[in-house]
């Protein structure tokens, strides 16, 4: 039961681009900031719980659970770079020339050490928490929030201002996000993900010798990167065009040279 309220919190954060307080000094920030941070919270206090739960009346699935992602802790090169990164923060936070704006941030950017700690916290709790299912939920939320993002940007680009909550015209829209970069960004990602829900072969079957779509996500996903890579360069950020470019190349010589490759491997 608590497992499945941490994973539905984090879930949650997959809206985390929708969330707009026009009434806010930065409205396309605060409110991402606050909802965030309070998903990051929750889900920690009821990951904490279960945690001290397991420890005092251990099941065989909680055990499981702790013993496996302990291990998995200790050997994963991602896990250990992302504690090392973490690491040189809180030494840069203490030899920084103001301590508490290194700590705190502002709310113009909601950086700070308090809140990467927030996005640090959501990638141990999703790898602690987190199967292959859990994802491609995480994943389909987000591509969907990915569309309503795609289509609040055409408004703002064609300068439609009947629709509810449209932000004002611009030639390099940045839809609920606020920002042409981040948006771009931000569709870097849903196309990542759209890939993965395509090749994924839980999706796939063969019927015979043809395969067989047995889901409407790959047509979906499809949709997503038909809208995504056009938004990208709407949105005129040379960076994430050129992320693009070389993402695309990397991925067309990894599956290339590479035998048997398993880019789905989520857990």
């Amino acid at each position: 039961m608590l497992t499945r309220v941490i994973k539905y919190l984090l879930w949650a954060t997959a809206f985390t681009p929708l969330i707009v307080t026009w009434s806010a000094i930065f409205p396309f920030v605060f409110g991402k900031i606050v909802f965030f941070r309070v998903l990051m919270e929750l889900a920690f206090a009821v990951a904490l719980i279960w945690f001290f739960y397991e420890l005092r009346r251990p099941t065989e699935a909680g055990v499981k659970i702790i013993t496996t992602k302990l291990n998995f802790f200790k050997k994963n090169f991602l896990v250990i770079s992302v504690g090392l990164f973490f690491l040189s923060l809180i030494l840069s936070t203490i030899f920084a020339f103001d301590r508490y704006y290194a700590f705190w941030g502002n709310l113009e950017r909601g950086e700070g050490l308090w809140s990467l700690g927030h996005f640090i916290m959501f990638f141990l709790l999703t790898v602690f928490f987190f199967e292959k299912k859990d994802w491609f939920t995480f994943f389909k939320l987000s591509i969907g929030v990915g569309f309503i993002l795609v289509f609040y940007a055409i408004l703002e680009y064609l300068g439609v201002r009947g629709f509810p909550f449209t932000p004002s015209q611009s030639t390099r829209p940045g839809s609920l996000i606020g920002n042409p970069a981040f948006l771009a960004t931000h569709m870097l990602f849903l196309i990542g993900y759209a890939f993965i829900l395509i090749f994924d072969n839980s999706f796939i079957g063969v019927d015979g010798l043809k395969p067989k779509i047995k889901s409407i996500w790959p047509w979906i996903s499809w949709f997503m990167i038909l809208a995504a890579v056009p938004m990208i360069f709407l949105t005129g950020t040379r960076g994430a065009i050129l992320g693009l470019a070389v993402g695309i190349s990397v991925v067309v010589l990894y599956l290339a040279f590479t035998k048997n490759a398993n880019v789905l491997d989520l857990n």
